[in-house]
């Protein structure tokens, strides 16, 4: 169809053309036919020309009157298309897509240009609680001559906000919070100080005690309250022995006598010492959470047993590595004792030291540092002569 269309439209060009050059000649001499009266006759050839030309433009509307009635210009793709039963004025292709994307396939709309980020992220636990930078910003952007509205924009927060804090700086040279009087105390000054004065003279008390013996009419937790806020806080106690005076001389004695020993006289140093693991039947301090009243529930009781599971265990190790362990479950005494260094430890200072040629050694309990002395002034804890001193004992 568009072949036939551009071919109708060049050959009328071309007639037009033709007729244009030929017609004045042709226009003079009819003229001069007519002045002089003699009777006008057809020109063979103008007649063809015109014949050709009126049959051209008739060709030219045909195919204009044929494309307007069969097809349509689709506005999407700009391509002729059959016309459609339900009288849209596009192809079905480009229907759906101006649906789904609103616009058509070839006028895709610019994409405008995001806005900048804010220079801080919203926080929604302290949406109403602005951080400290938040606060030094907005006073940087103020004196930097921008409009509380940008300010806003720039932090995320509120105009108010902005206002408030710009105001505060004027004010005070600063965007601290200023001090806030708070809850009124439950308890006065005397008392306060009667609470602190109790519990370090009672150090192993409680607020519970504190309470009872001071008639305070406030809870528990106001006392604790107060005791942490002059730093003494609840804590398990640890168990720490008590040692006398010549215990601690002894103690100081060892570590100048042997303050300068090197690594390597460290790591001819065999140490021993015993540990005991408790199973089912004991238990240490539990703590549980019930309800009023249900202190004797079983529920929320602890049995224990007055003589619980226990394995005792004896280690040794050095320098080079790990040594034996012996398992037992009697009371340690002397006996027990000398059979496990007999054994276990004979056995643990084969593979760390070179028995073989003598290397000297030397062992330490682990429960005090009088073993290591005792041995030394017997036989400096040759390996040869400790082995016959433990099976001779």
């Amino acid at each position: 169809m568009e072949s036939a269309r551009s071919l109708a439209l060049l050959l009328c060009y071309w007639l037009q053309g033709c007729a244009r050059m030929d017609l004045p000649a042709k226009r003079s001499h009819h003229a001069d036919k007519v002045r002089s009266g003699v009777p006008q006759r057809a020109l063979p050839g103008n007649d063809a020309r015109r014949h050709a030309l009126s049959l051209a433009a008739v060709c030219v509307c045909c195919c204009n009157h044929v494309r307007s009635r069969g097809q349509i210009l689709c506005p999407g793709c700009h391509q002729w298309k059959k016309k459609r039963s339900s009288g849209n004025k596009s192809c079905w292709p480009c229907e759906k897509y101006m649906q789904l994307h609103g616009h058509w396939p070839g006028d895709a709309p610019a994409v405008a240009a995001s806005p900048p980020p804010p220079l801080f992220e919203r926080d929604a636990a302290t949406h109403s609680h602005l951080s400290v930078e938040r606060r030094w910003a907005i006073t940087l952007l103020h004196k930097m001559k921008r409009d509380d509205a940008a300010i806003a924009k720039e932090v995320d927060c509120d105009v108010r906000s902005v206002r408030h804090w710009i105001q505060h700086y004027q004010q005070h040279g600063n965007v601290d919070d200023l001090p806030r009087s708070g809850r009124k105390r439950k308890t006065t000054a005397e008392q306060d100080e009667a609470i602190v004065a109790e519990a370090k003279e009672s150090k192993f008390t409680t607020p519970r005690r504190i309470k009872r013996k001071l008639q305070l009419d406030v809870s528990i937790d106001t006392i604790d309250r107060r005791l942490q806020e002059h730093g003494l806080f609840g804590r398990v106690a640890q168990h720490k022995k008590k040692f006398s005076d010549e215990e601690k001389r002894k103690r100081l004695a060892f570590a100048e006598g042997y303050k300068h020993w090197t690594a390597d006289d460290w790591m001819r140093v065999e140490f021993a010492d015993e540990k005991i693991f408790w199973g089912e039947g004991f238990w240490g301090q539990v703590f549980v959470r019930r309800p009023k009243g249900e202190a004797l529930n079983p529920e929320y009781c602890v049995d224990q047993n007055p003589h619980p599971v226990k394995v005792s265990a004896w280690a040794c190790f050095s320098g080079h590595g790990q040594g034996y362990m012996y398992l037992f479950n009697e009371n340690m005494d002397a006996k027990l004792l000398q059979g496990i260094l007999g054994t276990h430890l004979v056995e643990s200072a084969e593979l760390h030291f070179d028995v073989e040629h003598a290397e000297q050694w030397w062992f330490l309990r682990g429960d005090s540092f009088v073993g290591l002395q005792r041995d030394r002034q017997k036989s400096g804890i040759h390996f040869s002569l400790l082995q016959s001193i433990l099976l001779n004992e």
